[in-house]
């Protein structure tokens, strides 16, 4: 939930810039990371849920169950030019393929590839956000793609990282 002093990219409390918020040289302006937004030591939650109507339909969710002990990872996007977020979703993919033994699946879509998901397109279009990012059909983060706010993710549905020993 977005915190309830952020106005646009500001915050009302500090006087300052959000401090969620990020450059986006793609988009050439503020984008706020709601997940970093989240760990600011004044923010308080607005009571507003995040604006994603219907991501999945009924069926999709259905099937984005994953078998116990497994997640999928979708990262919705809508690529730009000079962007890198394709690359960026195919080592993330590779990344906890290795770090969690094959038991987290990785998959990218390209929202100006398809038209499957209006209303995520939308909502990036709307927010200028990079990246819709989902776990097993739930969205987890609007905003930035974030390794460690993944890896917390699947902490939490039991799914351990395995640490190199070297």
């Amino acid at each position: 939930m977005p915190c309830k002093h952020r106005q646009g990219n500001n915050c009302e409390y500090t006087g300052r810039l959000c401090f969620g918020a990020n450059y986006d040289e793609v988009a050439q302006g503020y984008v706020v990371d709601r997940w970093k937004e989240s760990r600011c030591q004044t923010y308080e939650e607005s009571g507003d849920r995040l604006p994603i109507i219907s991501i999945l339909s009924k069926q999709e969710k259905a099937s984005e169950a994953a078998p116990e002990g497994e997640a999928l990872v979708k990262v919705f996007y809508a690529q730009r030019d000079g962007d890198e977020t394709a690359v960026e979703v195919e080592i993330l993919g590779s990344l906890l393929k290795r770090r969690f033994m094959g038991r987290v699946l990785v998959e990218g879509i390209d929202l100006t590839a398809t038209n499957d998901y209006p209303d995520v397109l939308a909502l990036i279009r709307e927010t200028g956000a990079r990246a819709v990012v989902t776990i097993n059909g739930e969205v987890k983060a609007v905003g930035e793609i974030s390794l460690p706010l993944i890896k917390q993710e699947l902490a939490r549905l039991g799914i351990e990282e395995v640490k190199d020993s070297t």
